[in-house]
């Protein structure tokens, strides 16, 4: 089910045209628009940001080494999905990728800043970009998947985004998300990307059962990279956004060297305990 904007009611289908009403969503520059003409964005966040992050990303081991993470998590657990949606798809960095890894998806990116919709839509070819708040989006019951990429951790409430997020899912419908990990990594970085928290081991994954989720999969990652992580962040004295993943690129080719040994050993079958990031992959019940 969809809700329309224009009279709140809900239609069923995955069409755009309430059955209700007639009348199509409004259309932003490349998105469906489901935030009233003057709000933008969310708290914890900044628009500021999603210029230095699209900057960062392509050249980054870091952003590189997450999104081929991703994908081999939703190709290993999730082969069965038909309609995707990315709650929090900034730049489109992995909704992208997603696209073109897996042709056959119907994939949406939902992103409340129309700054990150405006970078994404010039990444997609047929993706559905809609501007809508994570905590009130519109749709019941209307996709297999979603995924929400370092996205919970700016969020004030993460258990109820959690509920609502099982919302959009149909019954058995997964979810899949990526959040920093280690409340001792906690630095000006954190304060400044508009971090609420960083996630104990075992958080993420208690707040989804809680949520209504069997957890599948769980593993941290940049692991192998931790003790060096920490150290940056002991010394380090910038407080950009992008200041740990803007890396010199000789240091950023051997990170990359590093994650892709991590990545080896977890395709072997490897789950690593402590990392500076945490991976949890879940399914929600059939009859929910």
């Amino acid at each position: 089910m969809r809700r329309c904007p224009r009279c709140g009611g809900w239609s069923p289908g995955e069409g755009l045209e309430c059955s209700l009403c007639g009348q199509t969503p409004p259309r932003g520059e490349a998105w469906w628009d489901y935030l009233p003409a003057d709000r933008e964005g969310a708290p914890g966040y900044q628009a500021s940001h999603f210029e230095k992050i699209q900057r960062t990303e392509a050249g980054s081991a870091w952003f590189l080494a997450r999104n081929r993470l991703v994908l081999r998590a939703l190709q290993e657990h999730f082969p069965d999905t038909h309609a995707y949606l990315e709650a929090g798809c900034g730049t489109g960095f992995v909704l992208s990728a997603v696209e073109r890894k897996f042709p056959a998806w119907r994939v949406t990116g939902l992103e409340p800043f129309g700054e990150g919709l405006r970078a994404a839509s010039r990444r997609l070819e047929r993706g559905e970009l809609v501007r809508a708040d994570l905590l009130d989006p519109p749709w019941k019951g209307a996709f297999d998947l979603v995924g929400v990429y370092d996205v919970l951790e700016h969020l004030e409430d993460d258990r109820a985004a959690l509920t609502t997020l099982g919302g959009v899912l149909r019954g058995g419908g997964g979810i899949l998300a990526t959040v920093p990990q280690h409340p001792e990594l906690w630095s000006l970085t954190d304060e400044a990307a508009g971090h609420v928290r960083r996630y104990r081991p075992g958080e993420l994954e208690g707040k989804m059962r809680d949520a209504g989720f069997t957890v599948l999969y769980s593993t941290s990652f940049v692991s192998l990279p931790l003790p060096a992580l920490w150290f940056s962040r002991r010394i380090r004295k910038g407080h950009e956004v992008t200041d740990e993943l803007a890396l010199p690129a000789a240091v950023d080719r051997g990170l990359g060297l590093i994650l892709g040994l991590e990545r080896l050993l977890l395709r072997a079958g490897m789950s690593f305990p402590w990392g500076g990031s945490r991976l949890v992959a879940a399914r929600k019940s059939e009859d929910k």
